[in-house]
C-alpha cells in the first residue's frame, strides 16, 4: 500500500471517529425526546442522565431532564435540574417559568433574610449572563480593541481610534473577570436541593442529635461544612443544622 493510501485511510479514520463523537450524543437527545413524548418519562430521564454522564452538559438537557422527573413527581429532582439550566442559561423564559411552577408545589415556605443592596445588587448583575456568555462579550471587546488598534496605526493618525482601542481592551478585561467569577459560582457551587420526601434537620452531626426542624424535598439549602456524611446547612431564613448527604444533590 502506498504512503498516501495509508495517510488517506488514516484521515479517514479520524474523520469517522469524530463524526460518530459527534453524531452520538445528538442521537441520544433525539431519542431522549421521542421518549419524552411517548409519555416515556422514566426512559426519557435515563437518557438525559446518560447525555450528562458522557459530559454532554447543557442548558437545554438539563432542562428536559427537569421536566421528565417534573412529570414523574420527584419534585427534588426536577428543581435541581431547572436550577442548573438556569445557572447555565439564567435568561431563558421557560427554564424560569418552569422553575417557578415547581417551587409552587413545594412545601416549605421560608422567608429569606435580607441581604445588603450592593451584595443583592452585584449577584443579580452577574446573573444576568452565564459564565459563556461574559466570554462571548470579552471576545467581542478584544477584537474590537484590535481592530481600533490596526486603524491607529495603518491608517488614521487621529487619537480617537487608539482611545477607543484603550477602552475597548479594559471593557474585555472586565468582562473577562465577570466570565471567570461566574465561572467559579458555577463550578463550586455550595447551593443544593432536598431530594428526600422530608428530613429532620439535626443539632450535630449524629444520628442521635436533638431534632431541630423538618424540611420537605424541593426546598433549597445552602451547604455550609461537612463531617464525614453530614453536612451543615443553612436554609433561607438563617436556620442551621445538620444533614445526611444523600438527601440532597447539589446544584
Amino acid at each position: 500500500m502506498s504512503r498516501v493510501a495509508v495517510i488517506f485511510l488514516l484521515v479517514s479514520l479520524v474523520y469517522c471517529n469524530r463524526t460518530m463523537a459527534t453524531d452520538a450524543p445528538a442521537a441520544l437527545f433525539s431519542k431522549a425526546g421521542a421518549a419524552y413524548k411517548a409519555q416515556s418519562f422514566e426512559e426519557a430521564a435515563k437518557l438525559y442522565e446518560s447525555l450528562i454522564a458522557a459530559n454532554k452538559r447543557n442548558a437545554d438537557v438539563y432542562y428536559n431532564l427537569a421536566n421528565c422527573y417534573y412529570k414523574l413527581n420527584l419534585l427534588g429532582k426536577s428543581i435541581v435540574n431547572y436550577e442548573r439550566a438556569l445557572a447555565l442559561a439564567p435568561d431563558d423564559e421557560d427554564v424560569i417559568h418552569n422553575l417557578k411552577l415547581a417551587q409552587l408545589k413545594t412545601i416549605d415556605r421560608v422567608q429569606s433574610v435580607p441581604q445588603m443592596g450592593f451584595v443583592t445588587k452585584w449577584k443579580n448583575f452577574l446573573h444576568l449572563q452565564s459564565a459563556g456568555s461574559w466570554s462571548i462579550i470579552a471576545l467581542a471587546f478584544l477584537w474590537l480593541s484590535l481592530v481600533c488598534t490596526a486603524l491607529y496605526l495603518f491608517i488614521f493618525s487621529t487619537k480617537k481610534p487608539k482611545a477607543i482601542g484603550y477602552s475597548s481592551l479594559f471593557l474585555s478585561f472586565t468582562f473577562l473577570l465577570l466570565a471567570v467569577a461566574r465561572n467559579q459560582e458555577q463550578q463550586n457551587t455550595n447551593q443544593a436541593v432536598l431530594i428526600a420526601e422530608n428530613s429532620s434537620i439535626k443539632s450535630a452531626p449524629d444520628d442521635n442529635a436533638n431534632n431541630l426542624f423538618v424540611i420537605h424535598e424541593g426546598l433549597k439549602i445552602q451547604l455550609l461544612d461537612q463531617v464525614g456524611p453530614w453536612y451543615k446547612i443553612r436554609l433561607a431564613d438563617g436556620k442551621v443544622g445538620w444533614l445526611q448527604k444523600e438527601a440532597f444533590e447539589r446544584i
